[in-house]
Order: C-alpha cells, then structure tokens, then sequence
C-alpha cells in the first residue's frame, strides 16, 4: 500500500502530463456545471493555472462563486481537487502562460480585454491511482 505522499507523487506526474482537465463549479441556480477547459501550468497539485474569457458566463459565475473542483483523468486514474479559484489579468502571467492556441480563442492578444487567467488553489485531494484511493488536505500537500 502507498503512502499518503507516494499517491501525492503520482498525482504530481499525472496532473503534469496532461493537456485539459474538467472544471465544476455551481451556477446561480444552484445547478452544477461541468466544462472541459486546457490546462496552462500547473506547480504540483496546489496551484493550477488555466484560462478562459474575461467576459464569458463562466467567468461570470467564477467569480460570483468561486468555490470549484477539478478533475483530472489518465486511464483507470481519476485526481479530483476542491478549492478556490481567482481571476487575473496580471500581463506578466499572461505573457507567460499565453501559447499559440491561445489566439483562436482570445483574437484580441495576450493583453487583450478578453484573456484572463484562472488560479486555483486546492483545499482537499481526492485520489484513485493505480487501484488505491487517498484523500489530503492542503495542509498534506
């Protein structure tokens, strides 16, 4: 059986493979939402950078409740995050997590009105890796 940190480990190389993940979070109705979205960066599993419109209904309703979670999947392995996400047009981060894609869907530039960057900062862990599961606070990260 895996440690606590050996589960973290894995989770680490998992979340620092892949390319998108899903974000739920609850919209003004009370009803969850889930969307898939590209991850941008991501430091372990305590702070994971993505992105999306400044003027978009997500952002809207991220920043009017931004209590969210994450999820991301490799195969049989599932990492599931619960935390707090802000906003940010600070142009040093955007310049640098801004890639090539990026103009598709911001037309407007890296410092355009449109192009924010989410951050989130995990609260708990939930793990199913390699058939074993393990939950963590932030305090076990």
């Amino acid at each position: 059986m895996s440690s606590k940190r050996e589960i973290v480990e894995k989770a680490e190389k998992i979340v620092a493979k892949s390319e998108d993940l899903v974000i739920a979070y609850i919209r003004e109705d009370g009803y969850p939402r889930a969307s898939t979205i590209s991850l941008m960066k991501a430091d372990g599993i305590k702070t994971i950078y993505t992105s999306s419109s400044m003027q978009g209904l997500k952002s809207q309703r991220l920043r009017a409740n931004p209590k969210v979670s994450l999820c991301f999947r490799d195969g049989w392995n599932n990492i599931t995050l619960t935390g707090t996400l802000t906003t940010s047009q600070d142009n040093a981060l955007r310049r640098e997590l801004w890639q090539d894609w990026c103009i598709q869907h911001f037309p407007d530039g890296v410092e355009g009105e449109s192009f924010c960057v989410y951050i989130f900062q995990t609260e708990e862990a939930n793990f199913w890796i390699d058939n074993e599961s393990a939950a963590v606070t932030k305090d076990e990260l």
